[in-house]
């Protein structure tokens, strides 16, 4: 895994969502060479996970962002995935037991995935 600093803009469906600081689409940039598929992907949020977080579905392809509280070493972490969230689980919601995914930034910060920051990623190296 490496570090890849990436830059997510949120936008707002409405003043109703934007005053309740529930933005519900993020598009995504910054990534490496190696998952370049998710640079200017679109996230628009298709509901909350059991702990209350907000999941994203991408608009163009099977790609989700969703908040792991645990996804079995204890870390909570916003992460990018091909597998859709277990709404109904309280860690590891993609079930596969390895914490396996294209991306993940560690927070406990639940209500939305941060607007930026350095997310580690699998990518090559070269």
């Amino acid at each position: 895994m490496a570090k890849f600093l990436v830059a997510v803009a949120a936008t707002a469906a409405s003043m109703v969502s934007a005053s309740l600081g529930d933005p519900w689409m993020y598009t995504l940039t910054g990534a490496c060479d190696a998952q370049n598929d998710v640079n200017g992907m679109t996230f628009v949020k298709q509901g909350n996970t059991l702990s209350g977080a907000p999941y994203y579905k991408a608009l163009s392809a099977e790609r989700y962002v969703y908040h792991d509280p645990d996804c079995e070493d204890g870390m909570p972490r916003w992460v990018i995935d091909v597998s859709r969230p277990d709404v109904n689980k309280t860690h590891d919601l993609d079930g596969d037991g390895n914490c396996d995914y294209i991306g993940r930034i560690d927070s406990r910060d639940t209500t939305h995935p941060p607007t930026s920051g350095e997310w580690t990623m699998l990518c090559e190296d070269g």
